[in-house]
């Protein structure tokens, strides 16, 4: 599950995951008068980026832990930190509180990094045109077989569990049963209740051109 957009209930599942205690620290972390009211700024994050639960777990035990400093953070120290947990989860690594503090300002730098490829990004009107340049089709034309397309993957999806298109990758539906997890800050178990999980897997083509050079090319 990851968080919804509405702060209260934000605030109200973070504490079903990590109790009153750490959400207490959390919250006056991010309330330091000092640097500005960032609680906002920092749900309104973490629910746009999607992170799953056991991210959000790390991120919010790492800000409410007085080692982290997370009152005399920046907003892009916090983002960037946040992106640091996502892959040692990802990983199954363990980041102590303090190896976490000494990388803040490198992962501030690759955060805004990121933001700034992010806002030169093509966004759909500069699609629609593109298509429409390329195919001769009009661009309302190319939006209708856009949104018939979003359509049919979900359909298929849940009808079939995976839906592919040529060249791009193939959607995926699975169930994930309830399993033991276990806390990257303190190594202890924790319960994951069962979930559904859609994910999207790249084909090898497209992976290899972007760059990835652990891609099998001839993987569609």
């Amino acid at each position: 599950m990851s968080l919804s957009h509405d702060e209260n209930a934000m605030l109200t599942h973070i504490q079903n995951l990590i109790g009153r205690g750490k959400m207490q620290g959390f919250v006056a972390a991010l309330r330091n008068p000092a640097m500005g009211d960032r609680l906002s700024a920092v749900l309104e994050f973490l629910a746009a980026e999607g992170f799953t639960d056991e991210v959000v777990i790390a991120v919010v035990q790492a800000l409410a832990d007085p080692g982290f400093d997370a009152a005399n953070a920046t907003l892009e120290e916090i983002k960037g930190i946040a992106y640091v947990l996502k892959g040692a989860v990802e990983a199954e690594r363990t980041l102590d509180v303090a190896s976490l503090k000494d990388m803040r300002a490198r992962a501030a730098e690759q955060f805004v990094a990121l933001e700034a490829r992010r806002a030169n990004r093509m966004q759909k009107p500069q699609l629609l045109a593109h298509l429409a340049t390329k195919s001769g089709l009009s661009a309302n034309a190319i939006e209708s077989v856009l949104n018939e397309l979003a359509e049919l993957a979900i359909r298929e999806t849940n009808a079939h569990d995976a839906f592919t298109i040529p060249d791009i990758g193939t959607l995926v539906k699975f169930v994930r049963e309830e399993r033991m997890g276990r806390n990257p800050q303190t190594g202890e178990p924790v319960p994951i209740p069962r979930k559904t999980i859609v994910k999207f897997r790249l084909a090898g083509r497209l992976r290899h051109r972007c760059g990835d050079s652990s891609a099998d090319p001839l993987v569609g």
